[in-house]
């Protein structure tokens, strides 16, 4: 079995904040989530990968309002594709799907979602060269 890695989202009223920030270009995702939501409504996670393939997402917390588009996406040019997977209910407001594919778009494999409005806790996983992790999601 492989190591779980676990990461926060939260989705709620008061934005986005961490202690981490991104200096990646945004290709028209939003504000990287680990900067604080002022306004728009569309943040992106980035995710990355150890030297053994192991994905992980950066930010590991981050908060926005319902109805925010939330953009998870790859390096810039990188051809691994990645999977997001809601073993229970998910979050997204017209997603009914329990896992999201990565398609390629601007240069870099990407999944969106737009948050709905019913809070709570939601696990989640990362899957992306046969390695998945289990970061979760809190809408609150």
């Amino acid at each position: 079995m492989a190591p779980v890695v676990v990461m926060t989202l939260c989705f709620g009223l008061i934005g986005c904040a961490s202690s981490s920030s991104s200096t990646k270009p945004s290709d028209g995702d939003g504000d990287s989530c680990s900067k604080l939501m002022r306004k728009g409504n569309q943040v992106y996670i980035d995710i990355g990968y150890a030297g053994d393939g192991r994905p992980s997402a950066t930010p590991d917390k981050c908060k926005v309002k319902p109805g925010t588009q939330i953009t998870w996406r790859n390096p810039g040019g990188d051809l691994r594709p990645f999977e997001i997977v809601f073993p229970g209910e998910t979050p997204a407001a017209t997603v009914d799907r329990r896992g999201l594919t990565a398609q390629m778009r601007d240069g870099r494999y990407k999944v969106v979602i737009t948050a709905g409005n019913k809070t709570g806790t939601y696990k989640y996983g990362i899957t992306a060269n046969g390695i998945s992790v289990d970061p979760e999601i809190i809408i609150h």
